[in-house]
């Protein structure tokens, strides 16, 4: 199942997965990630490399993920 959001909606969305589906997205058995122009989906870690690849985000702050903060 795949969840997307615009920006400043994370609430909702955590409190939509809890109520209606049953999960808990802070827990660690989710992957969070990214889908690309292409469909794709990107693990923060996979983001974050194509971020910088392609300049979108040249110098993330975090050094291992990527967070959709840093593409708004």
């Amino acid at each position: 199942m795949t969840f997307s959001l615009a920006q400043g909606r994370h609430p909702t969305l955590y409190g939509v997965c809890l109520r209606e589906f049953d999960l808990n997205l802070l827990d660690h058995k989710h992957i969070q990630g990214f889908v690309d122009g292409s469909g794709a989906f990107l693990t923060r870690q996979k983001a974050r490399a194509r971020a910088i690849e392609t300049g979108q985000c040249p110098n993330p702050s975090h050094p291992t993920d990527l967070f959709s903060e840093e593409l708004w």
